[in-house]
């Protein structure tokens, strides 16, 4: 099963898709409504209700200070958006580009 991002875990957004396969508009393509635009199919159900259950739970467990859990989450998530553009050095699939001994250069280039 391969999907993108805010299926499983909020990433991008602090929500997750709602769009599950069996809804209307995806049995019928000319019924989307504007909310459904451009997001994924959600094939894992409800992954909503476990997020903001952990959210919950962490305001509770910090008490006064619980509004901490909501902020860390909001620079997590603006982190996942900033971070991979500002990235250098590395390939498209991910791996860190590093100049190659002058010994191996040379082989290479033979």
């Amino acid at each position: 099963l391969v999907y993108g991002v805010d299926i499983s875990w909020p990433m991008h957004h602090a929500t997750v898709s709602t769009n599950y396969p069996w809804l209307p508009h995806n049995v019928d393509p000319d019924k989307v409504s504007r909310k459904y635009v451009d997001m994924a199919i959600q094939p894992l159900g409800d992954r909503q209700t476990p997020y903001d259950d952990l959210m919950k739970g962490c305001r509770k467990h910090y008490g006064k200070k619980g509004h901490m859990c909501d902020v860390t989450e909001r620079t997590r998530i603006a982190m996942n958006l900033r971070q991979p553009q500002s990235m250098q050095n590395y390939t498209e699939m991910g791996f860190k580009k590093i100049k190659a001994p002058d010994a191996v250069f040379k082989l290479i280039k033979e």
